[in-house]
């Protein structure tokens, strides 16, 4: 979801650049999204398989840019959620996710809390990441908390669902 991270990002920065009375720290900006998401995951990609994975999702959520008193953007929260498909070779499995991630605008360093879940339509949990990551502002993971299979590359049992 870093797309939708970094468009959030540059239209709250663009859209909260005006000038505000000195002193007087401008209340937090609210907004709202929604949008389907089609790509296709290949082979060599994070979290891939041997083949190609599609992957259809549904995604909303809302946004919260903070501001300090000269009404420059210093913090981002987004709290997405979205549910979808992932399939290949005519098989699916189902995905649905909730996270919460706060962009130090100051700094670049951010934080993503939540889970992502995969599992197979009969029945069984294939890929289940929970728990917190935490990145620098090159993007380098600094700190990760709870298991991350998909994050990890330990995608055998959504591949073996898929196969």
């Amino acid at each position: 979801m870093s797309r939708l991270t970094t468009v959030l990002s540059l239209t709250s920065v663009l859209a909260l650049s005006g000038g505000v009375a000195l002193g007087a720290t401008p209340p937090p900006q609210h907004g709202s999204f929604a949008f389907e998401d089609q790509f296709t995951t290949q082979p060599g990609d994070p979290a891939s398989c041997s083949f190609p994975m599609a992957v259809d999702v549904q995604v909303r959520g809302t946004f919260t840019v903070s501001t300090d008193a000269q009404g420059e953007p210093t913090r981002l929260l987004v709290h997405n959620h979205w549910t979808g498909t992932v399939s290949a070779n005519g098989r699916a499995v189902i995905e649905h996710a909730a996270q919460n991630e706060v962009i130090d605008l100051v700094t670049g360093t951010s934080t993503n809390a939540g889970q992502i879940h995969d599992q197979a339509l009969a029945g069984g949990v294939v890929i289940h990441d929970v728990g917190l990551l935490r990145f620098d502002a090159d993007g380098n993971l600094t700190f990760l908390a709870g298991p991350h299979q998909g994050f990890a590359g330990d995608v055998s049992g959504l591949c073996a669902a898929l196969a």
